[in-house]
């Protein structure tokens, strides 16, 4: 059987939720679908949404938000990547996008009204975007890949036509290892390949026919020193060693202790101890530590199946999870620990209650103690689908509770209204 680290996860979160007493809800990120998460200086991580634009999370602030309708304006409202570094010790925030590349070059809390241009690419469609540790930045389009000078983006260096790359339709960019400068490039129908000099002209690829399992790829992920090389594709996950040059393909049928949840990968990392994340399509995620893999589903009350984005900052070991249906679910992987929620569902006036909620998991009753009565209030519990099981109104009382003893374990959204404007709405979670 298939064995899952979500118990553990669960209980750590809970203890973490109640010594922080709810002092916060679930943060606003306008969607529920994110496609990609990047961290930033200061603690700073963007996010992208399918046709919702982009946003920036502060600690302690909040959510800013891009998209072609707010100040300053971002020319397009579909991210397909984003590219984060420092221009002379400044933050500096790239955003690819269908309509060209955008950036600002200043701190984000700066005043700034309106976003820098990419100049001179071949094509506004543009498909990756990275910084090469030997201090170039290559942009993927549908014309072949462009090269900047990092340090001062207005400065166009050459393009490599279509005619010169291997394999056309770059969906991907990676970086190469500082020693050995250039930049790997997935394609959707082809394989992948990568450069091997500085000329941009010279390259190795791989496909099929080097053992990869398919040649669509969704997501790639070169480790930092290049020895390994894992490709995402809708058959399984592929991983190359460049020592050996040979692959080690997972899939569902692959021995029990090495299968996937599902073949259909959609993104990989890795965190602070070595282990891989791997997401999946519609069967959650499944963590592989070298030997075996442990498993994160709704089966379990993992809050979504539905994998689109992973991220793990190597500084803090915090990962950051983007789903297609709730959000991002942001964990600290020492501790196996579910720090928090940053959901689609807006906070109104969400700092004016602060409530308590315990114990944490419950089993029978949840106890909520909030610091003052707010006249008639409403308290509502869904499920993570948005089904509403159990209602429950209270008059002018700031210590009641919900029995949840008749529910099935797993995570609930609690909200809490009071003359129909919504005070405080978070999670809480239901183990047997």
């Amino acid at each position: 059987m298939k064995k899952s680290i979500f118990t553990l996860l669960l209980v750590s979160f809970c203890t973490v939720l109640t010594q922080a007493q709810f002092s916060r809800g679930i943060e606003s990120i306008t969607s529920n679908s994110v496609s990609i998460i990047k961290f930033g200086a200061a603690g700073k991580v963007w996010a992208s949404t399918p046709g919702a634009g982009c946003a920036v999370y502060t600690p302690g602030t909040g959510w800013t938000y891009f998209n072609p309708t707010v100040t300053p304006i971002m020319k397009s409202d579909t991210i397909t990547a984003i590219e984060l570094y420092k221009i002379n010790n400044v933050p500096t925030s790239f955003m690819a996008t269908t309509n060209g590349v955008y950036y600002f070059h200043v701190p984000i809390d700066s005043i700034k009204s309106v976003w820098d241009s990419l100049p001179g690419l071949p094509n506004a469609s543009v498909t990756g975007i990275i910084k090469s540790p030997d201090g170039k930045l290559y942009v993927s389009t549908e014309a072949g890949v462009s090269i900047y000078q990092a340090d001062s983006p207005s400065y166009h260096i050459s393009d490599i036509p279509n005619s010169a790359l291997p394999l056309r339709n770059i969906s991907d960019l990676q970086y190469k290892d500082v020693n050995f400068p250039g930049f790997y490039a997935a394609t959707p129908d082809s394989g992948y390949f990568y450069s091997n000099d500085t000329t941009g002209y010279n390259y190795t690829t791989i496909n099929t026919l080097s053992g990869l399992i398919d040649n669509h790829i969704n997501c790639i992920l070169i480790k930092a020193d290049t020895t390994k090389h894992y490709l995402g594709t809708p058959s399984g996950l592929s991983v190359y060693s460049s020592a050996t040059r040979t692959f080690t393909n997972f899939t569902t049928n692959t021995p029990i202790a090495q299968s996937l949840p599902e073949n259909y990968v959609t993104a990989v990392d890795i965190d602070c101890d070595g282990n891989v994340w791997v997401g999946t399509r519609d069967s959650g995620i499944g963590i592989y530590n070298g030997t075996s893999f442990a498993y994160l589903n709704k089966g379990d009350g993992w809050p979504s199946n539905r994998i689109t984005a992973i991220d793990c900052n190597s500084t803090t070991c915090q990962i950051w999870i983007g789903t297609a249906d709730t959000g991002i679910i942001v964990l600290d992987s020492t501790r196996n620990v579910i720090e928090s929620f940053l959901s689609g569902i807006n906070n109104i006036s969400s700092d004016e209650m602060d409530v308590k909620i315990f114990p944490q998991p419950a089993t029978d009753a949840l106890h909520f103690l909030v610091d003052k009565p707010y006249g008639q209030t409403e308290i509502i519990l869904s499920d993570l689908t948005g089904k509403i099981v159990i209602t429950k109104t209270v008059n002018n009382e700031s210590d009641f509770m919900l029995d949840v003893s008749r529910l099935s374990q797993g995570l609930y959204i609690y909200s809490i209204k009071a003359n129909n404007v919504l005070l405080k709405n978070g999670r809480i979670s239901v183990i047997r």
